[in-house]
């Protein structure tokens, strides 16, 4: 076996998660693609099996937010809410990450379509390019099958350190206030008749029914890709994947802000 188990950045575009939390990121995390590469950098789209890709936890219809928060009466349309959105939310962290990460276009449609992914255990990769983790993805192999270099999980500390530095509060309310937008960017997918609130707090439960597994992660070699040596674990959505290979306490941070916000939000199904 050859000993290079580095995954190429221009090979995987591996996305973070669905992480962008609340409003513009509506406490959701964003994405989380499960791509692991073949010791060439060669990508490759994994194997899962379709019962793993759509048995994702019931989440039962969200509670309506105690005190009701209404929306703006100045919103902008969806299509020109951009500046709009983005200027309320640079509020939400002092963190420099969040303000590049505001940059972006197409915001609210952006997310929305990625907790819509996340929620019907897809993968968002095409709507969150800009949170492709820096440096490489790297396995080791010490005497017995190879597991994930624990280096590798620094390369998503930023993301966590961002997600975990959002105010929950302030977030939950610039959502309700904006709420109209999200609605608005979800009947545009094709769910005239579902609520937003129900698919958000699907798409938090999805991740923080991630297992969090003792002990290193141990990998095997498949044909083209790195696969998890625990079937359990293999068997994961693709989200839910990517979301192990944040690591031990990233995985943590991210999971205790998913908490705070679908608690604030009342979203009381994600946040038990």
């Amino acid at each position: 076996m050859t000993p290079d188990y580095v995954e190429r950045r221009q090979g995987r575009r591996a996305l973070a998660i669905l992480v962008g939390v609340v409003v513009l990121i509506p406490a959701a995390i964003g994405y989380f693609s499960y791509r692991l590469l073949n010791r060439r950098g060669e990508a490759a789209a994994p194997t899962v099996p379709q019962e793993a890709a759509v048995a994702l936890p019931t989440v039962a219809p969200a509670a309506p937010a105690e005190p009701t928060v209404p929306p703006r009466v100045d919103l902008p349309r969806l299509d020109a809410s951009d500046a709009f959105v983005r200027k309320l939310a640079e509020k939400l962290s002092a963190n420099p990450a969040w303000a590049k990460w505001l940059l972006n276009d197409g915001l609210v449609r952006r997310l929305v379509a990625s907790v819509d992914n996340v929620a019907e255990g897809r993968t968002p990769k095409p709507h969150l390019v800009f949170l492709a983790p820096k440096g490489e993805f790297r396995a080791r192999e010490g005497g017995g099958a190879p597991t994930i270099d624990p280096a590798s999980y620094h390369r998503y500390d930023l993301l966590a350190d961002v997600v975990s530095s959002l105010d929950a509060k302030g977030s939950a309310q610039l959502y309700r206030e904006t709420q109209p937008l999200f609605r608005d960017a979800y009947r545009d997918l094709g769910y005239p008749d579902r609520n937003f609130d129900d698919t958000l707090a699907k798409a938090i439960q999805v991740l923080l029914a991630t297992p969090e597994p003792n002990g290193e992660l141990r990998l095997r070699p498949a044909v083209r890709s790195w696969k998890l040596e625990n079937p359990e674990l293999e068997a994961l959505s693709p989200a839910q994947k990517q979301f192990l290979r944040f690591g031990p306490e990233n995985v943590e941070k991210i999971k205790k802000k998913l908490r705070e916000i679908a608690e604030v939000l009342r979203l009381r199904s994600a946040a038990s």
